[in-house]
């Protein structure tokens, strides 16, 4: 399965964007051998929540650009958008603190989760 996943950070160091709000995605690919995320790019993208709002076309946007990751992390989510992201196949988790932190809790729920389902 692909545990690629997109963070929605401001800085690439803490978790703290909100989906809608968030210009720039930091990319990460699981090394389960390791039991790490490794860094593998940054994806700049058009924020979603503008003065006027957003639209499922926003939404799509960002879907197109992250079709890759299977998981989207972020600091907060509003729901039409986390309905939409998941709707589309993408989990949405939300958390806060460092992405190193929130990234190691990730990695062992999958690996727990791998074990578990041999």
């Amino acid at each position: 399965m692909n545990y690629k996943v997109a963070v929605c950070s401001s800085d690439g160091i803490r978790l703290d964007v909100h989906f809608g709000k968030c210009a720039k995605y930091y990319i990460f690919e699981p090394d389960l051998e390791k039991g790490v995320f490794l860094p593998a790019g940054i994806r700049e993208i058009e924020p979603v929540c503008k003065q006027c709002g957003h639209s499922d076309h926003d939404f799509g946007a960002v879907a197109q650009a992250l079709s890759d990751c299977k998981i989207i992390l972020v600091n907060r989510i509003g729901y039409p958008a986390r309905n939409y992201m998941n709707g589309v196949g993408f989990t949405v988790l939300s958390d806060e603190g460092s992405i190193e932190d929130v990234l190691k809790t990730l990695i062992s729920h999958i690996l727990k989760y791998n074990s578990e389902n041999k």
